[in-house]
């Protein structure tokens, strides 16, 4: 495998990018030590990335095209500071505990849809649940660098699942019948993350909720975490705006948090990610 380095700048702090990944269990990752086994498909062929933390940013092997998508190295700059207004002082503190995090994308297309069609209106750890339901059930065993591990099926090999068999894994029938509905989109090659992502947000999210199973927030989820699309906020998220009202002590629901969001035009998809992260420190803090 080719080894290559990531080098981080006040526009790209891989090392905190990676820490994410390594700890959100929606990824299909295998960690030892101070290293961590990034598992996706490509194609029918299951391949991984080998990724270590340095002092000045990240030491991988591997594609180097799919690290540079899910670290998001395209992402030229950040918002500015002074861009953002001086009220409330939430955006400013937000901008200087993770400006250069940027949003950390899956590997697989297709294993990206799925955890947002699992993970719709549950608990992160119920979504948990299924995709490890699924992946134990029917996911193809390799044998990695310390552990096996069964990687989540290929949409291809999903649809040799019915909806009957899904639900007999807690799932939803309104989820089973979505995810199979998906898997025969990517399946049939109709799903296109590049002309998604250069499309204006209101009309990719157009495109995408043309899709059964994805409304509003699935479809702004998606843009954001697996097409990479840079100026996305998914404000019907609970966690997004129970982040933004314990920032600014104020009652927060979607029109609040759209509202808070029009100050990182261009940049909004920065802005939902770092309300996630600062979530998650709280969590963690308490």
């Amino acid at each position: 495998m080719t080894a290559f380095r990531l080098l981080s700048s006040r526009h790209h702090r891989y090392g905190e990018q990676f820490r994410f990944l390594r700890s959100f269990a929606a990824y299909s990752v295998q960690t030892s030590g101070e290293q961590s086994t990034i598992w996706y498909w490509h194609g029918h062929e299951p391949r991984c990335l080998l990724v270590r933390e340095m002092s000045d940013g990240l030491e991988v092997m591997g594609e180097e095209a799919v690290a540079r998508r899910i670290f998001r190295t395209e992402m030229a700059d950040v918002l500015p500071e002074e861009a953002l207004p001086d009220e409330p002082v939430a955006h400013r503190l937000l901008h200087r505990r993770y400006a250069g995090i940027r949003p950390v994308l899956f590997a697989n297309t297709f294993e990206g849809i799925a955890w947002t069609i699992l993970g719709q209106q549950i608990r992160v750890t119920m979504a948990v649940h299924l995709k490890n339901n699924i992946a134990a059930r029917y996911g193809e065993p390799v044998f990695g660098w310390t552990d096996p591990v069964r990687l989540f099926p290929r949409a291809d090999h999903l649809l040799t699942v019915s909806a009957q068999d899904l639900q007999g894994l807690q799932l939803s029938q309104a989820k089973a019948t979505a995810l199979l509905s998906l898997a025969r989109c990517i399946a049939d090659g109709k799903w296109d993350d590049a002309s998604l992502l250069g499309q204006p947000t209101a009309e990719a999210l157009a495109r995408l909720e043309a899709f059964h199973g994805i409304g509003r927030w699935s479809a702004e989820y998606i843009l954001l975490r697996v097409v990479g699309h840079p100026d996305v906020i998914p404000a019907r998220d609970v966690a997004l705006q129970r982040a933004w009202s314990r920032l600014t002590g104020t009652a927060v629901r979607e029109p609040e948090l759209r509202q808070a969001g029009a100050a990182w035009k261009g940049w909004r998809s920065d802005f939902a990610f770092y309300l996630w992260l600062d979530n998650l420190a709280y969590r963690k803090a308490r």
